[in-house]
């Protein structure tokens, strides 16, 4: 399925190492409290799945991802969350 992607497979897998770093990095973030962590990875997670629609072959395929990424993100800006990046700062 790489081959079939318009990016050569060589950025793609850069792409992919980038997005376990930011993952990691924005998670641990997450974990103490920063503001920043959370802003950056729905960021990073919306650039991402946008790119998978345009590039992909099969548009279909990013859509669960995409689900769960909008639950995700739904449940980080809810209030009793936000009070907890607030407090934590």
């Amino acid at each position: 399925m790489l081959k079939s992607v318009s990016l050569p497979i060589p950025v793609q897998y850069g792409l992919m190492l980038a997005g376990v770093l930011v993952n990691i990095s924005c998670s641990i973030a997450m974990l103490k409290g920063k503001r920043w962590g959370r802003s950056f990875w729905v960021s990073w997670s919306s650039v991402s799945m946008v790119l998978g629609l345009v590039i992909s072959p099969v548009p279909a395929v990013i859509l669960p991802g995409l689900v769960l990424f909008l639950v995700a993100a739904v449940f980080l800006y809810r209030p009793a969350v936000s009070s907890y990046f607030v407090a934590a700062s």
